[in-house]
């Protein structure tokens, strides 16, 4: 998981090069080999961020306080050090045009900082992500009024 089935019954999975494909069937992913690039650099480097938040999710909860602050306090400062500067060049991520980085980070994020964390316990920790990172807030902002549409759907996660 994931994986898309098409009404052929193919079938594609692995989430990087799904984002890839349905980036490039949707307009989402870069012509321009050097903007491609970036958006790839970008979400493999955010992959090991998703990754630990995915197994602070999902471990035992005697253990989940422990890793989920370790997410908050290293792993994401660690990420958004890395991005803050990028998030003041453009509009998102790679330049003035959404793209699967954004999806996957943007998306990502304003799921669990922006939004609603998921943990009550972790609002401190996103007030405190996003005052240290002025850059990516605004970029956040940025992601959330042009998925406004789609965002507005979502339901909010209960603290």
């Amino acid at each position: 998981m994931p994986f898309v089935e098409f009404a052929d019954g193919t079938r594609l999975g692995e989430s990087l090069p799904l984002m890839r494909f349905l980036g490039a069937k949707f307009g989402f992913y870069p012509t321009d080999a050097l903007k491609a690039y970036e958006v790839d650099m970008l979400m493999e480097t955010f992959e090991g961020v998703y990754a630990a938040f995915s197994k602070s999710m999902f471990a035992p909860k005697e253990a989940q306080a422990g890793l989920f602050d370790a997410w908050w306090n290293q792993t994401l400062p660690h990420f958004l050090g890395i991005i803050d500067a990028r998030c003041a060049k453009g509009e998102f991520l790679v330049g003035d045009k959404l793209t699967t980085a954004d999806f996957f980070i943007g998306g990502t994020i304003y799921t669990q900082i922006l939004n609603n964390p998921i943990h009550a316990s972790s609002r401190e920790a996103a007030a405190a992500a996003l005052a240290s990172f002025p850059n990516f807030k605004a970029y956040g902002q940025r992601y959330a009024v042009a998925n406004k549409k789609w965002l507005d759907r979502d339901e909010k996660y209960p603290g």
